[in-house]
């Protein structure tokens, strides 16, 4: 953290301490956070799991055509220098916890609060940012959906965002 608990606590932001690695990591407005819960057969199926996260967002990035790539020395998905989705996960009794934080719409400020991930000598970026324009969280929500849906074959139903996917892919 960069600032003292006071000064977060006056700004309205809460602080929790949990179990999950990878230093501080913000979630507010704006960021579509997946939790997901998975039981996994062996504690080998950890690395496999965080990259299939990160191909769902990288899916994400593409429908936008916005160029997301890995970062080996630390999962998640960047865009050039700027983290736009941070990944998080914890094991206990081979379940997962935690999970991934997109940025659809956040304020962007959080990182004068923070060293987001503990790094220092690197960003954060939104939707919103890289594409000039606004990304509700429900239309980021509803692509990482289906995104997650092609992967993890979650057999999720095509719901509302039909229509605003077919915009997305024609504009």
């Amino acid at each position: 953290m960069i600032v003292p608990r006071e000064a977060l606590a006056a700004r309205g932001v809460e602080l929790y301490e949990i179990e999950r690695g990878g230093d501080v990591t913000y979630h507010g407005p704006g960021q579509v956070v997946v939790y997901p819960i998975l039981k996994l057969p062996r504690f080998r199926e950890v690395v496999p799991l965080v990259r299939k996260l990160e191909e769902a967002v990288l899916g994400v990035c593409r429908r936008y055509g916005i160029e997301g790539e890995r970062w080996r020395e630390h999962a998640g998905v960047w865009v050039g220098t700027n983290c736009m989705c941070a990944i998080g996960l914890a094991v206990q009794k081979m379940t997962s916890l935690h999970g991934i934080a997109l940025n659809a719409s956040t304020e962007l400020d959080y990182d004068r609060l923070i060293n987001p991930c503990g790094l220092t000598d690197r960003g954060i970026t939104s939707l919103s940012r890289e594409m000039g324009r606004t990304v509700s969280y429900d239309e980021a929500k509803d692509v990482l959906l289906q995104e997650l849906d092609a992967i993890f074959d979650l057999g999720i139903s095509a719901g509302p965002s039909t229509s605003r996917l077919a915009a997305l892919r024609s504009g």
